[in-house]
């Protein structure tokens, strides 16, 4: 017989305090992007996407969530170095979820930022838990937690760079170079299926790519999912050999469902500008098909944003090789 309404056990102190630190890290992060998400972006849209794509708010905001829970959670009693250590993940998290859920980031960057912002929290964590052993623990608390937000401010004033990566990937196709040249030149509709990691996280798939006249000064429109488009002027044509483009997006013509604003391909902080495919003969029935691409990196961390720059690039060129591959050993 179900009884109504059922009773739950109470939650104990422990998980009062745990849960009650979580939502206070938790609560924090999300109001520190509010002021840039919102406040900021009503009266400066630019600066509000320079905020969020911060040293403070990559790196810094993570670490503070962390302090902010184990601050609150050593009011009694202090934590283990352990509790410190893993705890903070959980308002970290909690956090990540909320911006997901209100469309603040969508599921890439949300990939994208686990793996520092856990770790980045659970560092935050570690740092007040030796902070509370020393005089003066309140006010560095207090610095600590006003810091993401005016340091934000102030790294704005320093100019994104605009570095350059070259990403190669090269298949060998058992086919004669004229075959191969024929699909790349033109690549008619996919059907076949395409497998990479950013494709299930929700990046869009190639479609086609259609060439609207030979040789140098000619144009491709290489189509993907969702309305993404590349205009593609061929800048090097050497029949059976060499294919080179430059490759230009409008992210005002992107619309705005296709991809995060912060990976947003011509955008501030991250660009594609170039392609090129080189067949080098093996034998007599096999070539080597290389590709390569040249895209801008620019934010004030490139050291991390470019480990996935870098794999995204890898992965869509992999991924086209191979359709290649398929097309022109059938």
């Amino acid at each position: 017989m179900i009884i109504w309404p059922m009773k739950f056990p109470k939650m104990n102190a422990f998980g009062r305090s745990l849960l009650f630190a979580a939502i206070c890290g938790a609560l924090y992060g999300i109001l520190s992007q509010l002021v840039a998400r919102k406040f900021v972006k009503d009266s400066q849209p630019i600066m509000a996407s320079y905020m969020v794509m911060s040293l403070a708010y990559v790196f810094v905001l993570p670490a503070v969530i962390g302090m902010v829970h184990v601050y609150i959670r050593s009011r009694d009693r202090l934590l283990t170095y352990v509790a410190a250590i893993f705890e903070p993940m959980i308002p970290a998290t909690l956090c990540l979820v909320f911006s997901m859920l209100v469309h603040w980031e969508g599921l890439i960057c949300l990939i994208l930022a686990i793996p520092v912002m856990l770790f980045l929290a659970a560092l935050g964590g570690l740092t007040m838990r030796i902070i509370l052993k020393f005089r003066g623990k309140h006010l560095v608390f207090a610095t600590f937690v006003f810091l993401p937000i005016p340091l934000s401010f102030a790294e704005q004033k320093i100019p994104l760079p605009q570095e350059m990566q070259i990403v190669k990937n090269s298949i060998v196709i058992r086919a004669d170079a004229n075959k191969v040249w024929q699909k790349i030149v033109r690549v008619e509709k996919i059907t076949e299926p395409q497998n990479s990691f950013f494709f299930t996280m929700g990046f869009p798939k190639p479609i086609e790519a259609l060439l609207t006249q030979e040789g140098v000064g000619g144009t491709r429109l290489a189509t993907f999912e969702r309305g993404l488009q590349f205009v593609e002027r061929v800048t090097e044509w050497q029949a059976n050999k060499k294919l080179a483009f430059s490759i230009q997006a409008d992210p005002q013509a992107t619309p705005l469902t296709t991809l995060d604003e912060h990976v947003t391909v011509g955008g501030a902080f991250f660009d594609v500008l170039s392609g090129t495919y080189e067949i080098e003969p093996v034998s007599s029935n096999e070539v080597r098909l290389v590709l390569y691409s040249r895209h801008r990196l620019s934010t004030h961390f490139n050291f991390y944003a470019r480990i996935w720059s870098r794999y995204l690039m890898s992965e869509i060129q992999e991924n086209i090789l191979r359709v290649i591959k398929t097309r022109s050993e059938g």
